[in-house]
């Protein structure tokens, strides 16, 4: 115990303050001018680019909503097999640079959320690169950290869930509570 208090409590606790930011983040998010993208690609990889992409704002409205000629003129079957789309299906589809410039336009000025932001900046920035232009966009918010704040983990990533250990006293915040509340040590 640490000041009378228990891991697990302290850990409830510390839950409780990234709920808060999560909250205040949500709340500067709903008060600003905001979009939310998301797209589809040819894989995780570096040279992997961008085949599909749509961008929604606030109100839900579409704003952009493409699908992408690949610079590799391909999409692998691992790929294809997640998001259902193929080569076949971009045939006369714009390329990355017509789509970017659209995108810019869309998103100048406005917070920019996506669900995997580290993912989805990655593969627009490697598209870019593919194509030899610049970007040009604003950062990528991510919707799956925040969710994973919200949640009460700080490392953005929800974990698999596991048992907790059976703890074996009370700590000063749960006296009426059995002996194996929250020390996380075995029981005698």
């Amino acid at each position: 115990l640490l000041a009378g208090v228990c891991p697990a409590c302290r850990k409830d606790a510390r839950r409780a303050s990234l709920g808060d930011a999560a909250r205040v983040w949500l709340e500067g998010l709903f008060d600003s001018d905001f979009v939310v993208l998301d797209t589809e690609t040819t894989g995780v990889r570096r040279r992997d680019e961008v085949i599909e992409i749509a961008l929604v704002d606030r109100d839900n409205r579409v704003l952009l909503e493409s699908l992408v000629w690949p610079k590799s003129g391909s999409v692998p079957a691992d790929a294809s097999a997640v998001h259902g789309l193929s080569l076949a299906d971009l045939h006369g589809a714009p390329t990355w640079p017509s789509v970017l410039e659209a995108l810019r336009d869309h998103t100048t000025g406005r917070r920019v959320l996506a669900w995997n932001a580290p993912f989805d900046a990655r593969l627009a920035l490697q598209s870019s690169r593919l194509w030899h232009v610049r970007p040009g966009l604003p950062a990528f918010e991510c919707a799956m950290r925040a969710h994973a704040l919200a949640r009460g983990d700080p490392a953005g990533i929800r974990r698999l869930a596991r048992p907790p250990a059976q703890p074996a006293s009370p700590c000063r915040q749960h006296p009426t509570r059995s002996a194996q509340h929250r020390t996380g040590l075995p029981r005698a």
